[in-house]
């Protein structure tokens, strides 16, 4: 008797395995993301005054406002302003070229990067590079190593950035061959307040 009992509960349990695996689609890929517009559609909507009464939604990441931190290293060891950091809109500005503040990364020059020519920067998506500040730069003829084995680019327009969140990104480029692939690529993000 136990035994036919434990026969038919073995086969009770495997039999819901079953439906359920079938009503779930039967595969093992993810449904959910596959339901999830029909799921939404079908999800009844929160009065006002209930949604005023639920826990209130936490303040996006960092991640989610100024995306991934930055890898540094490499020719590119530092950023500043750094990743999702906020700043005065005055260390944007410039009035000390030999201590330059604004937008700025300190940099090697160790191969392939040997001069400052193989840095590029980008603020808000526009090319800054013709404006950069840089201390430190080498001195050395061409195909020597670098006399300076560090130096700081920096970005500052003359009435700083506008307040917000701004992007910026500095690459490293043979500027013999534009057409040669980037070395390396930094970019962060930071805000910028009155």
């Amino acid at each position: 008797m136990r035994v036919r009992l434990r026969f038919i509960l073995a086969i009770s349990c495997a039999a819901a395995v079953l439906a359920i695996a079938a009503a779930c689609g039967g595969s093992s890929s993810n449904k959910t993301i596959d339901n999830g517009g029909q799921i939404a559609k079908d999800t009844p909507s929160v009065s006002a005054s209930a949604a005023a009464k639920a826990t209130p939604t936490p303040q996006p990441s960092a991640v989610s406002v100024y995306g991934v931190p930055p890898v540094l290293g490499g020719n590119v060891t530092a950023v500043a302003p750094g990743w999702a950091k906020s700043v005065k809109q005055s260390a944007t500005r410039t009035t000390n070229k030999l201590n330059p503040s604004g937008v700025c990364a300190d940099v090697t020059y160790v191969p392939p990067a040997t001069s400052n020519l193989w840095f590029r920067m980008a603020v808000d998506g526009q090319e800054v590079t013709s404006k950069l500040t840089v201390i430190g730069h080498d001195t050395a003829q061409s195909g020597q190593t670098p006399v300076v084995a560090k130096g700081t680019i920096c970005y500052a327009p003359a009435d700083g950035l506008p307040a917000g969140i701004h992007s910026a990104a500095v690459s490293v480029q043979n500027p013999q061959d534009p057409s040669a692939a980037i070395v390396q690529t930094v970019s962060w993000k930071f805000e910028v307040t009155p």
